[in-house]
């Protein structure tokens, strides 16, 4: 397919809606860690309610790559809430004022961290969540990325979009030119596995198709580093 440069459609059938385009890598694992509720709680005397927690820590990580969490949590006396972990990974940094567990794994800490668990409390009692675990694994050489996007709702003229039929996913090896593109048939999907990428810095952007096959605007670029 022949090379263009970004066009701008003055008579724009959809204002995009993608707040971003998020890449992560193609073999990157994914998965969600303890149960996303309160499932312990010591309560303080008198009429003190214990705090509740809540929130799903991601059950893998990759070498080299940023590992983030941070549950939420509230308290029904409006006592200050505080936060308190039990074996947290050696890579890992802990934040007792919010409760977030970050962190990026090096080569040597791939394997996996068992019994994983934060707590809230308000001075007199404690809730913790789920004990849960993080899978480290080796970062894995791939010359493919996944593309994810929140879908437009709205025409331009700010009226309900719904004849949305899908979308294509435009990249190329130089910024807002785009040698080739991909056509998502399925407007219910939110996310597309890009295969065989070049290698070096790519750059991507979206546009929207409705049943008519007019085309929006492009989305944001990003760009991605291709191993």
């Amino acid at each position: 397919m022949g090379s263009h440069k970004m066009r701008t459609f003055s008579g724009s059938w959809v204002r995009f809606a993608f707040c971003s385009v998020a890449l992560a890598s193609l073999l990157a694992a994914c998965g969600g860690g303890g149960s996303g509720s309160s499932t312990s709680a010591q309560s303080g005397a008198g009429g003190n309610a214990a705090p509740t927690i809540a929130g799903s820590a991601p059950a893998s990580a990759t070498a080299g790559h940023d590992y983030s969490f941070k549950p939420s949590a509230s308290d029904a006396n409006k006592d200050k809430v505080t936060f308190t972990i039990a074996n947290k990974p050696s890579w890992a940094a802990f934040d007792a004022a919010t409760g977030a567990l970050t962190g990026k794994p090096a080569t040597k800490d791939i394997g996996t961290y068992s019994g994983i668990e934060i707590a809230a409390t308000d001075g007199n009692a404690v809730t913790a969540l789920p004990a849960f675990k993080i899978t480290v694994a080796a970062a894995l050489a791939t010359n493919g990325v996944e593309v994810s996007w929140a879908p437009p709702t709205q025409n331009a003229d700010g009226s309900t979009l719904t004849d949305l039929s899908g979308y294509k996913i435009h990249y190329g090896t130089e910024s807002e030119i785009y040698s080739d593109s991909v056509t998502v048939d399925n407007a219910g999907l939110t996310r597309y596995s890009l295969e065989s990428l070049p290698k070096g810095t790519v750059y991507l952007a979206m546009t929207a198709v409705n049943a008519a096959g007019a085309e929006s605007d492009f989305s944001k670029e990003v760009s991605v580093t291709v191993n």
